[in-house]
Parts: C-alpha cells; sequence; structure tokens
C-alpha cells in the first residue's frame, strides 16, 4: 500500500483536473488544449494495453515490467522540467515541450498499469478488494493533503520565488514517482503461470473479443465505465471557468485540492464498504447517481455565486463533491475490472478492457470542441447526462459468486 501513497501524491502534484489545466490555461486560452491532460492520460495509458497484455504473459514475474516501465516514464516526465524552468521560444515552443513528454509518459504508463493490477489480483484475495484499493487510497490521500498545502501556498504566493513555479511542483512529482518505483520493487510476488504455447498477438485480440462477447456481465461493465471515462473530461474546465469567469486565484487549486483529497478520503473507506456490501451492481448506480452532482452544481454556479457561499465557496462545494465522485469511481473501476475479469484470462480481460476505455477517449477532444463552441457549461451538461446514464447499464450487472484462489505458489 506505500506504494499508493507516494503515487497519490505524484497525481495530486500533476493532477489533471487543476495544476495541469491551470498551466496550460497559461499558455493558451483554447479549450480543447486545456482538456487534453485526462484525454492524454486515459489515451495513451489504456489503449496500448491489450498488446501489453500480450506482452505480459509471458512474465513469470510482473514486477520488473512494472519497474522499468515507470524508470522510463520519470525520464519522460523530467523532459518537460527544462521548458518550464527555462521557457524560451514562446508559449507554442513550452506547450509542445509539455504536451509531447508528458503524452509519451502516458503511453509508457500502460506497461505498468496493467502488470500491476495482474500482481494485485494474484496476492489480494477477491473480498478485500474493495477494502484494499480504499486503503490504499486513504494512504495516498493523507500524503497527498500536504502536497495540496504546499501547492496552495507555492503558486499563490505573492513574494517572489526563486524557481518556476509549475517547474518546483512538477520536479516534487516526478520525484514522488521515482520513490513509488522503489516501492514497487519491495513487493513480494507470487510468480504467474506462464501458457507454453505463447499464443500470437492476433489469438490474443481474437480470445478477448470472444471472452467478452460471451460475458454479458463484462460488456454492460465496460459500457457504464466508458460513460464514466467521457464524463471525466469535463472536469479540467471546472476550474478554467472559475478562473476565467469568476476570477479565482492560482491559491485556490491548494485549497481546491485539499478540500477533494479530504472529501476523496473520507469517502474511499465509504465507497469500499458498499461496495463490499452492496456488490458492483448497486456500488456502480450509486457512484454513477453520485458523480453526476459536480457537473449540476456547476451548471447551478451563477445561483450559487449568488448566496453567501459566494463564487469561491461554490467552486469548493463542486470540488469537495468531485474528489468524492472520484474515489467511488476509482473504486469501480479498480475492483471491477478485477472481480469482473475471468481469472484464467484476468491479465487479457484487463488489457482488453482497459484498450476499450483508450479507444472511448479519442472522442474527448470533441468535449473540449464543444466546450469552446457553447462554452463549459455544455461541456457540464453533457458530463451530467453521461454519468446518469451509468445507471441503466449498472442495473444489468450480475454479481459473480466466485471463491477466492487457491493460495499462490510459494516463492523460489
Amino acid at each position: 500500500m506505500t506504494d499508493g501513497a507516494f503515487f497519490g501524491t505524484y497525481l495530486v502534484l500533476a493532477d489533471v483536473n487543476l495544476v495541469l489545466p491551470w498551466l496550460l490555461s497559461q499558455l493558451t486560452t483554447t479549450k480543447w488544449i486545456i482538456g487534453l491532460p485526462p484525454i492524454l492520460t486515459m489515451a495513451g495509458s489504456a489503449l496500448p494495453q491489450i498488446v501489453v497484455a500480450h506482452f505480459v504473459r509471458r512474465f513469470r514475474y510482473r514486477q520488473k515490467v512494472v519497474v522499468v516501465s515507470t524508470a522510463l516514464r520519470l525520464a519522460l516526465m523530467s523532459l518537460m522540467l527544462p521548458f518550464l524552468f527555462f521557457p524560451l521560444g514562446g508559449t507554442a515552443i513550452t506547450l509542445v515541450g509539455i504536451l509531447v513528454p508528458y503524452c509519451l509518459s502516458c503511453l509508457v504508463l500502460a506497461f505498468s498499469a496493467l502488470p500491476w493490477q495482474d500482481m494485485t489480483g494474484k496476492t489480494i484475495p477477491a473480498r478485500r478488494l474493495s477494502s484494499f484499493f480504499g486503503a490504499r487510497g486513504f494512504l495516498g490521500g493523507l500524503l497527498g493533503l500536504g502536497a495540496s498545502q504546499f501547492i496552495g501556498y507555492y503558486l499563490g504566493a505573492v513574494q517572489t520565488v526563486p524557481l518556476p513555479r509549475f517547474g518546483v511542483v512538477l520536479g516534487l512529482a516526478v520525484l514522488a514517482m521515482c520513490v513509488t518505483m522503489v516501492m514497487n520493487g519491495l513487493i513480494r510476488e507470487p510468480p504467474s503461470v506462464v501458457p507454453d504455447d505463447h499464443p500470437s498477438l492476433g489469438d490474443n485480440i481474437a480470445e478477448a473479443i470472444r471472452a467478452i462477447y460471451r460475458d454479458v456481465t463484462f460488456r454492460y461493465y465496460l459500457l457504464a465505465r466508458a460513460l464514466l471515462t467521457l464524463s471525466a473530461f469535463a472536469s479540467p474546465f471546472y476550474i478554467v471557468e472559475g478562473k476565467t469567469r469568476y476570477g479565482l486565484l492560482a491559491d485556490s487549486i491548494g485549497t481546491f485540492t485539499f478540500a477533494g483529497i479530504a472529501a476523496g478520503i473520507a469517502t474511499s473507506l465509504i465507497w469500499s464498504l458498499l461496495g463490499d456490501r452492496l456488490g458492483m451492481a448497486q456500488l456502480t448506480r450509486v457512484v454513477g447517481v453520485f458523480s453526476a452532482t459536480p457537473a449540476l452544481l456547476a451548471l447551478a454556479m451563477p445561483q450559487l455565486a449568488a448566496t453567501q457561499l459566494g463564487a469561491t465557496g461554490g467552486w469548493l462545494l463542486v470540488f469537495v463533491v468531485l474528489g468524492a465522485a472520484n474515489a467511488g469511481q476509482l473504486n469501480v473501476s479498480q475492483r471491477g475490472i478485477i472481480e469482473l475479469a475471468q481469472p484464467e484470462r484476468r491479465a487479457l480481460m484487463i488489457g482488453a478492457g482497459s484498450t476499450f476505455c483508450g479507444l472511448v477517449s479519442l472522442v474527448g477532444p470533441l468535449v473540449g470542441l464543444l466546450a469552446d463552441a457553447a462554452g463549459a457549461p455544455a461541456a457540464f451538461a453533457l458530463a451530467a447526462t453521461l454519468t446518469l446514464t451509468v445507471t441503466a447499464f449498472a442495473g444489468l450487472l450480475r454479481r459473480r459468486s466466485r471463491t477466492d484462489p487457491s493460495p499462490p505458489a510459494p516463492l523460489p
């Protein structure tokens, strides 16, 4: 779980809904570009995973793949830093210098995310998955609270700071990822069964398609997850709308990040207990309804800003609810893909499911184009509609009765 604590710190320091959109909004006013960070993260990390699943099945231990890919991602993220510390050549070059390494680092993320999930599926009993991910998110949130306070102070500081502010913040994010890599290297992983036949990539893709076609429950889960994925692409426009229309200052990033993390911590264990008690279908339904709330609050911001809450209080409420909703979506995503995937095909189905969501994310820039054409409220309305639609697919999920897998073989 310790690796999750530092990975959570990285996610706060390089937040795709607050830190990176605010950084990009200082370089451009084009909303579809500002909204790219979560799209690049999802598309880059998820799209190649069916290929990664084919590659990973050949390894008895997934840990080496996780550590090596994390090290490569560290190197790529570090390439962003010179453009932040020494911004030369204008905003266009700075934008390219930030987005290209970030995009490549997201592609490499695919080579660590799936092996890590499969490694988790081997070591954690199925009945404890929700509790495990809830506790992992809780630890990550605790460190993230400290990181958010630093972000608020450093980005909002009035006095002169010795180094470019976003360079320092993202440099610390790289350092947190480095610690995560070390922690992953210390995990004692049970061995995996390596197939003797080593099927081709085409055979693996065909096998994944057949498995999903025969598994109605897994198909409905993928559709629900795709809708949640698309709805998340409106999230960067919350802080941008607050900045441009309501005059929010940079120190609000730290305040909103802190509030979102605190809400995530407070609700992560609640989502975990609900998942263990209610099962995937009911949990997905509740998360779908709850996830519409931030977008609905953002749509009601003109009215909220006129109350005693004011604009700052109204947006604070949005990010509190968003943090709680993200904790629920993370539980649904991580628990569902492991619980519903067939044990003997877990790595393959995780890869196929993630690739499906990666394909869905390719239409994500349309959300930004909608915000450019009709304003951010149009993107918020779309997000609310998508999340409420999740409930229709959640009702079709059937919880599987599955006993815990047999104990792993002893380590050599």
